[in-house]
């Protein structure tokens, strides 16, 4: 299984929607009727990395594939919200990134005409989306006005807004939205057995139903604090399942128990450490929080990039 560093929410986004057969399904299913018939989907590409990272700043949570619609070259452009709060000021940020890609465009083809850029809003918060997706009605400004000032809508998928029955698409597309909806529940647990275990047999036991399986588990365990690895582990055990996802859950079982105990002779040690300065260098209470605090986390970051390298390696501990 291929881990990446950085925001797990970024990261499980990219490796979702770089698939084409994903993205394709995502947008047939949350745009607009009226364009969703005129896209010839035959024509849907991915558009290199390379120039979504010089057109965005290096952006880790934008993705844009291209496509004709009618007579026009278009660029559909999704991009992931993952902050537990919707923010106000979404329709000018997604102007800028839009402005963004032209420029990009008009760089690397200063002799082509600009394509339409469809901009695509997923967002995943814990609370739902309550702010303007239109820039006029994010602006608002006085009628005599309007005329002169652009305007356009975002199209807003919130995850927040729908219930589980309603999330639609091909298996891989419903697994992933589910797993991007739920990931910040405190029934996190619950639901990895009771909705996405059962799902997990429906997937095409080839290496790519298996490198998604690896990759959904991934993310749960890294994406949250709300997941049970302990019992998790102990009913991965008792999996009966197809065997070929039984190995992939044992595997995975057995990478958490190893990060339990290295996570456990790192706290003894940090423990150690923070007796030994306490005394000596009046910490007060508030510092002391702060220390421990960044100990914590120190200690979980370390934990995953030694057991990840070591995994690589084919190593135990």
């Amino acid at each position: 299984m291929k881990k990446q560093a950085g925001n797990p929410h970024n990261n499980f986004f990219i490796g979702q929607f770089t698939r084409t057969e994903v993205a394709c399904s995502f947008f047939k299913e949350y745009l607009p009727s009226a364009v969703r018939d005129e896209i010839e989907w035959e024509t849907l590409q991915l558009v290199p990395g390379d120039f979504v990272q010089k057109a965005l700043n290096n952006r880790k949570s934008d993705i844009l594939y291209k496509c004709e619609v009618g007579n026009s070259s278009c660029f559909l452009y999704l991009h992931l919200e993952h902050q537990r709060k919707p923010s106000p000021d979404m329709p000018y940020r997604m102007l800028v990134y839009m402005v963004n890609i032209w420029q990009q465009f008009e760089k690397q083809y200063p002799h082509e005409k600009i394509p339409v850029v469809l901009p695509m809003v997923l967002y995943h918060g814990s609370n739902p989306w309550n702010h303007p997706t239109g820039f006029h009605n994010y602006l608002r400004p006085p009628e005599s006005l309007k005329p002169h000032i652009p305007d356009f809508e975002f199209r807003m998928v919130d995850l927040s807004h729908l219930k589980d029955d309603e999330i639609k698409g091909e298996l891989m597309l419903q697994i992933g939205l589910l797993t991007m909806k739920h990931i910040d529940s405190p029934l996190l647990t619950d639901f990895l057995f009771k909705k996405l275990v059962p799902m997990f047999v429906e997937l095409d036991q080839k290496k790519t139903g298996l490198e998604y399986l690896e990759t959904i588990l991934y993310y749960l365990s890294q994406g949250s604090d709300k997941l049970d690895k302990n019992y998790v582990v102990q009913n991965l055990k008792d999996y009966s399942g197809p065997k070929i996802f039984k190995e992939v859950f044992m595997t995975l079982a057995e990478q958490w128990t190893q990060e339990g105990i290295l996570k456990g002779r790192l706290e003894g040690k940090i423990n150690r450490l923070q007796r030994t300065i306490y005394p000596f260098n009046g910490i007060n209470k508030c510092q002391n929080d702060a220390f421990q605090e960044y100990c914590t986390s120190l200690i979980n970051r370390t934990t995953l990039h030694i057991t990840t390298s070591l995994y690589r390696l084919g190593w135990e501990l």
